[in-house]
């Protein structure tokens, strides 16, 4: 393995090792610490190679749909950040074929490096699909409850304001509890914190030299404040440390 490539591989293990997920974080910081040791190199020498693959920054868009949630932007754009990336809303015009006229459709987007989008997009599927299903299993107790209590099923628009809420609070704790277990691991690694700090700087530079940003985001919905509650409290229970496969890879989520 020549020089560059040494270099160029302890840039991408040092990206991961600024990722929330604890698991993967820890073996990617173990690992490039190998290296540097092994080569002979310092920070500065890494953070040089990694200015030069400031080109391979690029974007992905999810899947579109008529109408995207607060939580759900919340939760990616936010997961985005956490891995060094830059979320953010795309909205598009189609005509559709049932009424001929144009629907909007609504898709999330992610800009940073390969690495970092892959393995942050592996970690929003399985956490939106974590706080859905708290969601299905604490509807299925609200609706046992109201049914015993007022002797009524729940409408329409109070099981929806109760998805609202309780995913908001879900969501919240989730991301609240991935930003202190980063932190608390990039205080402890000050040769990490820098290389993160570059990486994301990179990130941010190409997102002000190719995109137009504009200000669009999901309306504000009326939620049930105590459907956010009882998210909030189960949030804590979903782990952040499972199995994800993705591009050939384990990794490993807390």
């Amino acid at each position: 393995m020549n020089i560059e490539n040494v270099k160029e591989k302890i840039t991408k293990l040092l990206a991961l090792a600024g990722s929330p997920v604890e698991a993967e974080a820890a073996l990617a910081a173990a690992k490039a610490q190998e290296l540097l040791d092994k080569y002979n190199l310092s920070m500065a020498d890494v953070e040089t190679a990694d200015r030069k693959t400031e080109d391979k920054i690029g974007k992905k868009v999810t899947t579109e749909k008529s109408e995207l949630q607060e939580y759900d932007i919340k939760l990616f754009c936010r997961l985005a950040d956490l891995f060094d990336s830059f979320g953010y809303i795309n909205n598009n015009w189609i005509l559709s074929d049932r009424t001929g006229k144009q629907e909007k459709r609504q898709s999330l987007g992610v800009i940073g490096h390969k690495g970092d989008m892959e393995v942050m997009l592996y970690t929003y599927e399985y956490l939106m699909g974590a706080v859905l299903r708290l969601y299905k299993e604490e509807l299925k107790k609200e609706k046992t409850r109201q049914k015993e209590e007022y002797g009524h099923k729940m409408t329409w628009n109070e099981t929806w304001k109760f998805r609202l809420g309780f995913c908001d609070g879900c969501v919240c704790r989730v991301l609240e509890r991935m930003k202190q277990e980063r932190e608390t691991r990039l205080q402890a690694d000050v040769k990490c914190t820098a290389l993160v700090r570059v990486r994301k700087a990179n990130v941010t530079k190409w997102v002000g030299d190719n995109m137009k940003m504009g200000k669009s985001k999901a309306r504000g919905r009326t939620k049930d404040w105590g459907a956010r509650k009882k998210g909030y409290e189960r949030g804590s229970e979903i782990g952040l440390h499972k199995a994800v496969k993705g591009g050939g890879d384990k990794r490993q989520l807390n």
